[in-house]
């Protein structure tokens, strides 16, 4: 599968008023010497694609063709002299637009597996690279949701880390009677000495020690040991 990044932007002839927006919020925030910027709107789509088929997506769906222009994993506009900053959303975050750039690009016979945005800011001005994307942080985007970056972000999709399983065991069998008290001080157990060697004793005739859900949430169901249960008062 190939990923291939699509700039689209207004022709350098036009005012970008997206972009004047965006400059009078970052000198708002403390980015002073902002004078101007434009945005690029980015489209990374990753498919069973190739050169021709990206250059009619981004000609005949991405792009309007009166007053835009494009470039297929290039830069669309000169960036010599101006500082960049980079909005996506996070890894994991659901993608908007995605659905209806499928469609479109099924209905051009491309197939598209993928597809994520972001918008890139250049910033023309006498500004500091890190003033201007702590700005940036501050007014041009949404922080649950999206990360800023100075760097131009690759075509391939970003994905969550994948998530490791990692058991925790509580040592009851191996611990003196201040170390029992100390665990259930440091775990909220609310278990005095006598009931937490209640609950080593239980887990002892199991055979193994119990694990930290075990212990922080013990079973409500009608008839289970009360070995492990914490004490509803009375």
């Amino acid at each position: 599968m190939a990923s291939h990044r699509i700039e689209v932007a207004l022709l350098p002839e036009l005012a970008d008023a997206e972009g004047a927006a965006a400059a009078a919020g970052l000198r708002a925030a403390g980015a002073a010497g902002v004078s101007g910027c434009r945005v690029v709107r980015v489209f990374s789509v990753s498919g069973a694609i190739g050169r021709v088929e990206i250059e009619r997506l981004a000609s005949e769906l991405l792009a309007d063709k009166v007053v835009d222009t494009w470039a297929a994993d290039a830069p669309v506009l000169d960036e010599k002299g101006l500082h960049s900053v980079e909005i996506a959303r996070k890894p994991g975050v659901m993608e908007p637009s995605e659905q209806s750039i499928k469609r479109g690009a099924a209905a051009l016979g491309i197939p598209v597996d993928e597809v994520w945005t972001a918008k890139r800011y250049l910033v023309d001005g006498d500004v500091d690279s890190e003033e201007l994307l702590a700005a940036a942080r501050r007014v041009l985007m949404n922080d649950v949701i999206e990360f800023a970056t100075a760097e131009r972000l690759p075509a391939e999709r970003p994905h969550p880390a994948g998530y490791a399983f990692r058991l925790v065991t509580v040592p009851l069998e191996t611990m003196s009677d201040a170390e029992m008290l100390e665990t259930s001080r440091r775990m909220v157990l609310s278990l005095n000495l006598e009931e937490m060697k209640a609950v080593r004793d239980h887990f002892r005739s199991l055979g193994r020690s119990p694990t930290d859900v075990e212990l922080s949430k013990p079973s409500p169901r009608p008839g289970a040991s009360t070995a492990c249960t914490r004490r509803s008062g009375g």
